[in-house]
């Protein structure tokens, strides 16, 4: 029943991924226009498109194999939901280079139900990794203006809830070294300018969610 609960869930989650992909830009007013966006990214504008029905796919995938390893149905809720916001803000960053508050809020959101429903990172240390994690993404964005913006800077906060100190400090790493290699390959191949923004928010997500991969046990091997 919890394999199929999960791949139920998933499958959901993924549709929202790619109805939001669709409709935060434009909530959030970016001049990027459908039009505009980077491929293939695009072509998540539709529920219905390869891509978006790969995506719900994965999402349904990974949710049966969540509801399989995992016996809590608290705890396959959250690792569900989580997947599908890290998605989200990849989807929405590598669109508009902008990581809208409310999914850095719904992470908190489910740092904190992870806190009191999982116990697991505990109290004090989901919130020295919100403070240290938040703080150091804070001092890098005020010494190198236009380096990261504030969005990474909270996601880099609710990812330290998310995971607690001082795990978290492994999965921003992770994130900061995926963001280097490819802005370097991007600057190599002369497909950005040095001056160019580059959205941080994707690879900040993909590391925290390899590492919360590894704090969930959910590695197939």
């Amino acid at each position: 029943m919890s394999i199929v609960l999960g791949a139920l869930l998933g499958y959901v989650l993924g549709r929202v991924v790619c109805l939001a992909s669709r409709h935060l830009p434009l909530v959030y007013q970016t001049t990027r226009t459908t039009k505009d966006m980077p491929s293939p990214w695009k072509a998540l504008d539709s529920t219905s498109t390869p891509l978006a029905v790969l995506v719900q796919l994965l999402m349904a995938f990974w949710g049966a194999y969540v509801g399989w390893r995992v016996g809590s149905l608290a705890a396959i809720f959250l690792i569900i939901v989580v997947t599908a916001i890290l998605l989200a803000v990849t989807v929405v960053d590598f669109q508009t280079r902008r990581i809208p508050d409310v999914l850095i809020l719904t992470l908190l959101v489910c740092a904190v139900l992870q806190v009191l429903l999982l116990t697991e990172p505990g109290l004090l240390a989901a919130g020295l990794g919100l403070l240290i994690c938040g703080g150091i993404f804070y001092v890098i964005a005020t010494l190198r203006h236009g380096a990261i913006g504030m969005g990474d800077v909270k996601l880099a906060a609710a990812i330290g809830a998310l995971l607690g100190f001082p795990v978290a400090l492994e999965g921003l790493f992770l994130g900061i070294v995926f963001g280097g290699l490819t802005a370097a390959v991007l600057l190599l191949t002369k497909r950005v300018g040095r001056k160019d923004p580059i959205a941080y928010g994707p690879y900040l997500a993909l590391g925290a969610w390899i590492v919360l991969v590894q704090v969930w046990g959910l590695w197939p091997f």
